[in-house]
Formats: C-alpha cells, structure tokens, sequence
C-alpha cells in the first residue's frame, strides 16, 4: 500500500470520529436521551484490515493510533516511547512512518 492510499482510509477514519461526534451530540439531545449507534464497528473492520495489511496486529499502533489518540488529535509528546526514545504520533505521517520502521525491523 503506497502512502497516498494508506493516508485517505486515515483521513475518512478521521472523518467518522468527527461525524461520530456529531451523532453523539444529536443523541445526547435528543428528547428521550436514546439513540442506537453501531457506527464504531465500520472503524474496527478498517483499523483491523489496516493492521492486517501493515503487519501490526501484535503492536496494534493503527488501533492505538485511531481510538486512543484519535487520529492524533489527543497525542502529547512523550505519549509513545520506544527503547526509551520518544516517537511521535500526531501526523498519518508519523503514523506511516513508525508502521514503515516496524515492518523494516520485522523483516530485517
């Protein structure tokens, strides 16, 4: 997968957080307070097709990436350390390129 193809699946992932929250927002006010939602179940089968295609089910830095740093949107610097160095994880970029290092270590 070429990084143009890898960064659109994280952009749209990006884009179903944000309309996931817009989802929240209308069921949080909506009259009775219920509202069904299965929506996050799309994201896992992309995260996890993703994973499967980066070789990144044990790591799981795609699953990371997306639902605890949303997207990077939550990344603090000092959030992912590997052999003590400080690796970021703000950018699909960043995402990228510690997926790219990963499989080089794997296959190296």
């Amino acid at each position: 997968m070429e990084f143009a193809e890898f960064k659109r699946y994280i952009i749209k992932l990006r884009n179903m957080w944000k309309l996931y929250d817009m989802i929240s927002h209308v069921r949080a006010t909506a009259p009775t307070g219920e509202f069904e939602l299965d929506f996050p179940t799309l994201m896992d089968e992309v995260v996890d097709l993703l994973a499967y295609i980066f070789k990144d089910e044990e790591n799981k830095w795609i699953d990371y990436y997306v639902f605890e740093l949303r997207c990077g949107e939550k990344y603090k610097r000092g959030d992912v350390q590997i052999d003590g160095k400080d690796v970021p994880l703000k950018t699909i970029g960043d995402l990228w390129n510690l997926l790219q290092s990963e499989l080089e270590r794997k296959e190296g």
